[in-house]
């Protein structure tokens, strides 16, 4: 079993799987809600495991900029903290690649 190619286009197998976070002052769980109403966004949900809780995203086009998800939250009143995006890890693609050959 061998990949030959650049990383970035092993990634791109795993596009899908990259999440944005947004970490809001106050009501996560009606950010999570706001999040739904957007046409590209897939789901929304609340990750409580932080001091701070935030919210989990993953959009139709995850390499698309969550400048919409954001601006959202803003015109509904909310105070967006943070934002982040996180992709896929080298032992995402590692499991993605084996998945079913390796024992």
């Amino acid at each position: 079993l061998r990949w030959c190619g650049p990383l970035a286009e092993a990634r791109g197998a795993l596009a899908d799987r990259t999440r944005h976070f947004l970490e809001v002052a106050e009501r996560p769980a009606a950010a999570a809600e706001a999040l739904k109403s957007l046409p590209e966004v897939r789901d929304a949900v609340v990750d409580d495991a932080r001091r701070v809780p935030r919210v989990c995203f993953h959009t139709a086009a995850p390499a698309d900029d969550p400048s919409r998800a954001v601006a959202l939250l803003v015109e509904r009143g909310f105070r967006v903290l943070q934002v982040a995006r996180e992709e896929p890890t080298l032992h995402d693609l590692f499991l993605h690649y084996t998945s079913g050959r390796v024992s």
